[in-house]
């Protein structure tokens, strides 16, 4: 037998408060956040407006080709929130791709028209906004003309970010005050449950004989439930005076028979006659006979007193029911079964909600008192009649008189002399029927004697709820819940592996101190290294190689800013405790800078011992405009072909206007231009040259020897390198992110800067110098329009003379 736990009424209101609160909460944060998103996406939709308007501003025709210079400030713009990806595209009015990607905003036409347009859209299967404008243009030497469109999108991170962020702000005040609002509601229930407390205590204190009301200034609605348990305690206290009352009974009416059984042993005893022996005897049996049918009758009396106080019924058929007593009284009488009363009732079941033993015992007391008391025949008739089962009983005795009818139902009241009763027969039989809702009543019907009629409120026919069918709910669930359970968790399983690979364009040599610090930290793990130069790395990553590098170090930022922007670098979980601060030193924690690689004028000893040194560029402008002893002297980088130049080259311009009249100048010294930076050293050191612009200083410590150049940072400014970190995406380890935290610890920050700087990074750190920022303000000048025109521009100054 399961037993159930009780519950607390109060808590089931509480935990129904706090479930409405919950609903209300969850549509209240699903409100915010939709209105947080529509404040993000049109706070971050005005500034990819301005991006895509400042590009559109500088489309035009020239010469019959759609020309576009894309302004720094147009990605400076989208850069700042430091998250997202960007993308873009300009279409010429036939369709056709001046610069940018070739698949951005295919599903978006031509407007034909000036109106800035926003749409969702998709690219390298992430979610992105795009933001298109169309510009009228037309060409001044062919008129060819037409409408050239402007795509502008950008990922939303931190667009959602920002969603985050609005979001939180609007609900934190709304949880302190649902907190608040909930802790008063709490209150109020304990206030509201007081009364019950109040009466809990009331009983608990109470003896069990007081069974008095509860008497207390009540709501309405625990007024309800005292009344109740006042109704409860009454039909206690009945029950119980009628259990005092039968065993006060007993012993009264049990005191008379066994007082007379006494006598009559105690006059048997004394008498030597056998016939008054006999006759004492006689009447000792007729006494006990007498004593044992009142004893069954009160401890019958008592049971039906206890079976009426529970309360507790079924459904019961009373056709059934009042055949088999019928039958019963026959048998027990001893006479023949014709001779016993008829019974009439109808084919089929009239079902009364009852207790079968208290009812059965009610009935047989009324068919005794007529079959065995009042002599002649007797009927029993069950109908139904308007929700009411009636039970007739009539029998052809002399009947009992009008004014005695009431007393009969008194205990211990007898209508006649006949020695078998006991006068509790029709008393027990109305309490019983009484208990039931029912009624009893005594009429004389025209054939004479008496009719006892019964009156019982009919119950519909019982509902058996099927066993099997909640056997097969049972067993339904118990599948499903099994099946759920066992149903696998499928997520993408962790990428590791124990052999890694590092990359970068270091030798060997110098990379070796670094590599032999991760293993000494990880031993577990077997790095290898490759040196490889940006362009390689970029290659393998956009042709899918089968096995890229797990960690790549380089130091073109532009060129990890666009890999990274493509979607080819995974985000890794960084603590850079000793990362470098100031600047921007990641980007969308996907892009870490390692260190920042100053780049400075590098002039030759023996020059430096009998010239002024440059101290700006400036002065190195001037000089290389007025000293012909400077011609063909000074070195430079081939901008067109190694990427570290090309960057710096770009961030000189960016900064000051006279980068170009330096150019302008190294053309007119008739500049030697060589294609890497460790040529342009290598040149210096031969005495080629004397002087060398914009060289990083890890390239100039890369030559070893330090007796054959002097260092000069400008004064105006030193732009500063940032060496990157990434782990490529295709080929992501959990081990790649534990050697990413090592190396931008302070350990690992101070092994990458002896390793790229030795003995000179102490006055590299101690410079002024302007640190470049990674970020897609970079992927301007990768434009190939813009690159393109960059690039002729400095090959027509550099190479004039």
């Amino acid at each position: 037998m399961r037993i159930r736990r009780p519950y607390s009424l109060e808590s089931l209101i509480v935990l129904s408060a706090a479930l409405v609160f919950i609903v209300v909460g969850s549509l209240l944060i699903l409100t915010i956040r939709s209105n947080a998103t529509i404040a993000a996406d049109e706070a971050f939709d005005r500034v990819l407006e301005a991006a895509a308007l400042s590009i559109a501003d500088t489309v035009g025709y020239v010469d019959g080709e759609v020309t576009v210079d894309i302004p720094y400030s147009a990605f400076a713009i989208l850069g700042t929130s430091r998250l997202n990806r960007i993308f873009y595209r300009v279409a010429a009015p036939d369709g056709g791709i001046v610069t940018g990607d070739p698949v951005l905003g295919l599903e978006m036409t031509s407007a034909r028209g000036p109106d800035i347009r926003f749409q969702d859209s998709v690219m390298q299967n992430e979610p992105i906004r795009l933001a298109a404008v169309s510009r009228y243009r037309s060409d001044a030497t062919t008129g060819e003309a037409g409408w050239i469109d402007v795509f502008v999108g950008e990922t939303r991170e931190a667009r959602d970010q920002l969603t985050a962020q609005l979001t939180a702000d609007a609900l934190l005040p709304a949880v302190a005050i649902a907190l608040c609002a909930f802790g008063i509601i709490w209150v109020g229930i304990r206030l509201a449950f007081a009364p019950l407390r109040s009466i809990e205590h009331q009983l608990t204190r109470r003896t069990p004989s007081n069974l008095d009301p509860i008497n207390e200034h009540l709501p309405r609605e625990i007024a309800t439930l005292a009344r109740a348990l006042n109704g409860f305690m009454g039909r206690l206290f009945a029950a119980l005076e009628g259990l005092r009352r039968v065993t006060a009974d007993a012993a009264h009416q049990f005191r008379t028979p066994l007082a007379a059984m006494r006598l009559q042993a105690e006059l048997a005893l004394e008498e030597n006659d056998p016939a008054l022996i006999r006759r004492r005897l006689e009447r000792i049996h007729a006494n006990a006979v007498t004593t044992s049918t009142l004893a069954t009758r009160l401890l019958a009396d008592a049971t039906l007193l206890h079976s009426i106080t529970a309360g507790e019924t079924e459904p019961v058929d009373l056709v059934a029911l009042t055949k088999t007593v019928v039958n019963q009284a026959v048998i027990d009488s001893g006479a023949d079964r014709d001779q016993g009363p008829v019974f009439h009732a109808p084919q089929t079941a009239l079902w009364i909600n009852a207790d079968p033993a208290s009812l059965a015992e009610a009935i047989r007391n009324v068919i005794d008192n007529a079959f065995l008391y009042a002599g002649g025949p007797t009927s029993v008739t069950l109908k139904a009649s308007a929700n009411t089962v009636v039970l007739e009983i009539c029998d052809r005795g002399p009947g009992i008189p009008a004014d005695r009818r009431e007393r009969v139902f008194e205990r211990f009241e007898r209508d006649t002399d006949h020695p078998g009763g006991t006068g509790l027969g029709l008393a027990i039989t109305r309490d019983v029927i009484s208990a039931l809702g029912g009624t009893v009543a005594l009429m004389s019907p025209a054939t004479g004697g008496l009719c006892v009629v019964i009156s019982i409120p009919g119950a519909s026919r019982p509902n058996r709820s099927s066993l099997e069918t909640r056997q097969h709910y049972c067993l339904a669930l118990l599948v499903a819940t099994v099946v759920l359970t066992a149903s696998p968790w499928t997520s993408e399983p962790v990428r590791a592996q124990a052999d890694l690979t590092l990359t970068a364009p270091l030798t060997d040599q110098r990379v070796q101190p670094l590599l032999d610090a991760v293993q000494s930290q990880f031993g577990g793990i077997n790095l290898t290294y490759q040196q490889a130069r940006s362009a390689q790395v970029v290659a393998r990553l956009s042709a899918g190689a089968p096995f890229p590098p797990n960690l790549v170090i380089m130091p073109a930022p532009d060129i990890a800013v666009a890999i990274t922007n493509q979607g080819h670098v995974a985000p890794m979980r960084i603590e850079p405790a000793g990362m470098p601060s100031g600047g921007q030193s990641s980007w969308r924690s996907e892009l870490f800078a390692l260190a920042f690689d100053p780049a400075v004028i590098l002039v030759s000893s023996q020059w430096a011992q009998t010239n002024a040194l440059p101290t700006s560029r400036l002065d190195l402008a001037q000089a290389l405009e007025t000293r012909e002893d400077l011609l063909r002297r000074i070195g430079i980088v081939n901008v067109g072909i190694d990427a570290v130049s090309y960057t710096l080259a770009t961030q000189d311009s960016l900064r000051s206007p006279l980068y170009w009249r330096l150019a302008a100048a190294f053309g007119s010294a008739q500049a030697r231009i060589y294609d890497t930076g460790t040529e342009l050293v290598a040149a210096l050191r031969r005495g080629e040259i004397d002087l060398a612009y914009n060289v990083p200083l890890s390239e100039v410590v890369a030559t070893g020897a330090s007796d054959f150049y002097e260092i000069v940072m400008p004064q105006d400014y030193v732009l500063a390198l940032p060496w990157t970190l990434f782990a490529p995406e295709h080929a992501w380890s959990v081990h790649a992110e534990q050697i990413a935290n090592f190396l931008l610890s302070e350990r690992g920050l101070s092994l990458v800067s002896r390793l790229l700087w030795g003995t000179q990074r102490a006055p590299a750190l101690d410079a002024d110098y302007q640190r470049i920022a990674m970020g897609p303000e970079l992927l301007v000048y990768l434009d190939s329009i813009k690159r393109s025109n960059f690039l002729d521009a400095w090959f027509e100054l550099v190479t004039s003379p």
